[in-house]
């Protein structure tokens, strides 16, 4: 039964490590609506950064932006794997080939590595367990140390300069301020609050044209609204109110 569950979970990885993700190999590529230089341009990728394709085709190819929408590049600047991917068809079938036999190799040392330990004793296996030391995993640090404005990326850092998320800017979009936990960004007549995964907390429309976002400290935001400062928790609950 567990060789069986191996081989249908194998079957099911297969397809997901052909997903189709690409680099930007020019310094600005325009993303447009349609598939044509005329297209209209509805946002700019650049140098590096990584998007995933829904369709590739040789002169243009159907993109995800962060927001969800969905645009089109010219294929002879992106690249798969930092490899240029404008070879011949037979070439692809190929590739795809060695990317499932080497799969299936995958699959068969794991199978083979189980009979092995299936063999041993069920006291042998008791021992190995008393003995056995628990390994402490390392706690994640997902606190935000800083936050780099790219472009029309912001790109979200840890104090160990690993980055743990990034966002597209919208065209309204400013950041107005973060803590190690949170993220304050103002869209037109909104204030959005998000984690450090750039995941939506909450939003509150402001209430005033010139209210602006005085400090974001912990899992609170303070913010000056016509002659009053008002403190919010991060679901901008009311915590309290001061002239």
């Amino acid at each position: 039964m567990r060789i069986l569950l191996i081989i249908l979970l194998s079957l099911f990885l297969v397809p997901a490590f052909s997903q189709q993700y690409f680099q930007v190999v020019t310094d600005v590529l325009n993303v447009r609506k349609s598939p044509s230089v005329n297209g209209e341009i509805i946002f700019k990728l650049q140098r590096g950064d990584s998007s995933y394709v829904l369709d590739y085709q040789s002169e243009w190819s159907k993109i995800v932006l962060p927001s969800g929408e969905y645009g089109y590049v010219s294929s002879k600047y992106i690249s798969k794997d930092f490899k240029d991917y404008s070879a011949s068809d037979s070439q692809k079938k190929k590739d795809g080939k060695a990317s499932i036999w080497g799969s299936l190799a995958v699959l068969l040392v794991v199978i083979l590595s189980w009979s092995l330990k299936s063999g041993k004793s069920d006291k042998t296996k008791s021992h190995s367990k008393r003995n056995v030391t628990p390994v402490a995993k390392k706690p994640q640090n997902d606190s935000i140390a800083y936050i780099k404005e790219d472009g029309h990326w912001l790109r979200v850092y840890n104090s160990d300069g690993k980055q743990l998320s990034t966002r597209g800017k919208g065209s309204q979009e400013r950041l107005m301020g973060h803590s190690d936990k949170l993220i304050v960004i103002e869209d037109g007549h909104w204030l959005r609050v998000f984690d450090s995964n750039f995941k939506q907390v909450s939003s509150k429309g402001k209430t005033h044209e010139t209210d602006y976002v005085k400090s974001v400290s912990g899992e609170t935001i303070t913010v000056q609204e016509g002659h009053w400062i008002r403190t919010y928790n991060k679901s901008f609950k009311l915590v309290s109110t001061r002239s």
